[in-house]
C-alpha cells in the first residue's frame, strides 16, 4: 500500500494555513475529523475507489453525509480533493493537519491502551480531553494527578515535570 503522507502533507498545510487565517483552526480540526471518520467507513470507502462515479459527485456525497456540520474551508477542501482526483486522502490530511494543529498549540498527544478497566479510585486520578481525532486513531490528552497522602501508589517511574 502506497503511504500518503507525503500527498496529504500539501493539502493539510494549505488548509491548515487558510484557517489560521480565518482563524477557525480548531473548527477546521473537528470538520476534517468528521470527514476523515465518515471516508473511512466501508460505504464512503468503497464509493471513492468506484471509477464509475464522478469524484465531484463523491465529494457532494461525502458533504451530505456529513450533514451540514463541515464548514465552508473543509467543503471547498473535499472539492478541490475532487478536482485532484485525491479523496483517498482525506484521512491522511486529517492526521497531517492535526500534527500541524498540535504544533501550533504546542501540545502533543498520546495513546493510552490498559490492559484492565482502572478502578474508579484510578479513574480520578485521570483527566482526559476531548479528543482531537474521530477516527479508529483516535488520541486524548491525559494528565495524572498526584495522590495525596496514603500509600500505594503504583511503584515506579519517575514521576513528571
Amino acid at each position: 500500500m502506497i503511504e500518503l503522507s507525503p500527498l496529504a502533507r500539501p493539502y493539510a498545510k494549505a488548509i491548515f494555513s487558510a484557517a489560521l487565517d480565518a482563524g477557525s483552526h480548531e473548527a477546521v480540526a473537528k470538520d476534517l475529523a468528521l470527514l476523515s471518520a465518515v471516508s473511512q467507513t466501508q460505504e464512503v470507502s468503497r464509493l471513492i475507489e468506484d471509477p464509475e462515479l464522478s469524484k465531484e459527485k463523491i465529494a457532494q456525497i461525502i458533504i451530505g453525509l456529513a450533514d451540514g456540520e463541515v464548514g465552508n474551508l473543509a467543503n471547498k477542501m473535499l472539492e478541490l480533493l475532487a478536482d485532484n482526483k485525491r479523496l483517498n486522502l482525506i484521512g491522511a490530511i486529517n492526521t497531517s493537519y492535526q500534527e500541524l494543529l498540535e504544533q501550533h498549540n504546542k501540545t502533543s498527544s498520546i495513546v493510552v491502551n490498559v490492559a484492565n478497566q482502572p478502578s474508579e479510585d484510578n479513574l480520578s486520578l485521570i483527566h482526559i480531553s476531548e479528543p482531537t481525532r474521530r477516527t479508529p486513531i483516535s488520541y486524548g490528552v491525559v494528565c495524572v494527578k498526584k495522590k495525596r497522602g496514603g500509600g500505594g501508589g503504583g511503584g515506579g517511574g519517575g514521576g513528571g515535570g
